[in-house]
């Protein structure tokens, strides 16, 4: 959340009213997003359900003195709605508000998470305000077939670097289907050890073939220990 809220704003306020689902005249509260200047009309019934920070924000007392801790206060209101403020720019706090409501209410929405950057930006903001549904959602999306195909290496350095072992366990067996070495650089690795780049070096060249050029006797038990072995050993 932002530490010193912009009160009043240095630039008029952009209010996000033309998409769903914050085009509802009925929401009860604004958050804005600090960096863009930007306000989403929402629904604090749905963020206290998918956030416990937001839940107890929300049953703070409304006076000025939470104003630095929590930059919700009574004093600072827009068309007669409370105003949060929040760190997150305006794509990435949208995306993870679009996400605290129910699915059938963005049917007509575009993509939620159509890049990897998206999909990283909103899991640090759904870890940051302890939406574990959310937290989940992203985590799937992150090793959906259109990310991790054609980058098996860069999603499971991401997938090293914020801990999520069973998502680089999945990774790792992608990487089994290409050579290793010689790919591009992409700055993610620098999150993992050169060992653990290193080591899919050592993987007996057949197993990079695919199905139809596997030695024989190389089960699927192997290859899946070959792919996290690359996880173990970090």
């Amino acid at each position: 959340m932002a530490d010193a809220p912009p009160f009043p704003a240095t630039e008029p306020t952009i209010t996000c009213k033309n998409a769903k689902p914050f085009n509802d005249d009925a929401a009860d509260i604004i958050v804005r997003s600090v960096p863009d200047n930007v306000d989403f009309r929402v629904h604090k019934a749905f963020l206290s359900v998918a956030s416990p920070v937001f839940r107890d924000m929300f049953s703070l007392p409304q006076n000025e003195a939470m104003v630095a801790a929590s930059g919700f206060s009574a004093a600072f209101m827009k068309d007669g709605l409370h105003i949060v403020t929040l760190d997150e720019d305006q794509e990435t706090l949208g995306t993870l508000l679009r996400m605290c409501y129910p699915q059938w209410m963005l049917l007509d929405c575009d993509p939620l998470l159509p890049t990897i950057e998206r999909v990283l930006a909103v899991f640090e903001a759904a870890s940051k305000y302890a939406m574990d549904g959310i937290e989940q959602q992203v985590r799937a999306a992150l090793v959906a077939p259109r990310f991790v195909e054609p980058n098996p290496l860069r999603v499971f350095a991401i997938a090293v670097k914020h801990r999520l072992y069973e998502e680089a366990k999945i990774c790792a067996r992608y990487t089994l289907r290409t050579p290793v070495l010689g790919k591009a650089y992409k700055p993610e690795l620098e999150h993992i050890t050169a060992g653990a780049y290193h080591r899919p070096s050592r993987i007996p060249r057949p197993l990079w073939g695919g199905r139809s050029a596997r030695r024989p006797g190389c089960t699927l038990d192997h290859e899946r220990d070959v792919g996290l072995v690359r996880v173990l050993a970090l």
